[in-house]
């Protein structure tokens, strides 16, 4: 028997209801880590495909996501959200080392914001992520 595609995972790292609503909406499991030690207990339990943060999290959630080795924060998408930010500034989301910012006044476009970002990323690293592959030792 065949299985379906995976049902993607995001990781909460926020309060916001309005943020797990979008995500369950678009068909995604959610799961939440809302200080640095859960982030990073869930992190190495599960396969996730999403990290959603707010500026008023743990900040040592981040720094850890980011200290991940390239081939396991390649395959993270991380979005921040902030007040202060423009939806999809790719100079801000730069700065913050994340892969897109969103002020949480455009959460109803989430979805789409999503799944054009995360199709972006997927084109741009997949040689990266083959190329890990292929060096990482077979055990």
């Amino acid at each position: 028997m065949s299985k379906g595609p995976r049902l993607l995972s995001a990781l909460l790292c926020c309060e916001d209801e309005r943020v797990q609503q979008a995500l369950q909406r678009a068909g995604m499991r959610t799961l939440p880590g809302l200080t640095a030690g859960e982030a990073l207990r869930t992190l190495e339990k599960e396969p996730l495909d999403v990290v959603i943060s707010d500026v008023g999290t743990d900040p040592r959630t981040l720094e850890l996501i980011n200290a991940l080795p390239g081939h396991q924060r390649r395959r993270l998408f991380v979005l921040l959200l902030g007040s202060g930010y423009k939806t999809g500034d790719r100079m801000q989301a730069w700065r913050e080392s994340v892969n897109l910012v969103m002020n949480p006044d455009d959460l109803d476009d989430l979805q789409d914001w999503l799944r054009e970002r995360m199709d972006e990323e997927t084109v741009f690293y997949a040689p990266l992520r083959n190329a890990g592959d292929e060096l990482r030792p077979s055990l």
